[in-house]
């Protein structure tokens, strides 16, 4: 997606959404945080704060909080959703 339609696009957001949550069931949180963080910057260059697409990123990023055990990053993410 990224050569094809670039960075900003809103199907490369998905689709790096998609390959955080893989990262995510194979353990590798940080890599899933990180693909995360980038699906939320796309997200809210596109779409804004209050979009439902923005939420859904920030609520993925909470979930690799839990999994990490960071409690209050997640109780902050999740207030920011």
């Amino acid at each position: 997606y990224e050569s094809n339609l670039g960075k900003q696009h809103s199907l490369y957001a998905y689709a790096v959404n998609n390959l955080a949550t893989i990262y995510q069931g194979m353990k590798r949180y940080d890599e899933a945080l990180a693909c995360y963080e980038d699906a939320i910057q796309i997200c809210l260059d596109t779409f804004g704060r209050q979009s439902v697409n923005y939420a859904v990123a920030i609520i993925n990023k909470a979930t690799i909080y839990e999994n990490m055990g960071q409690t209050t990053e997640a109780k902050q993410a999740y207030e920011e959703a």
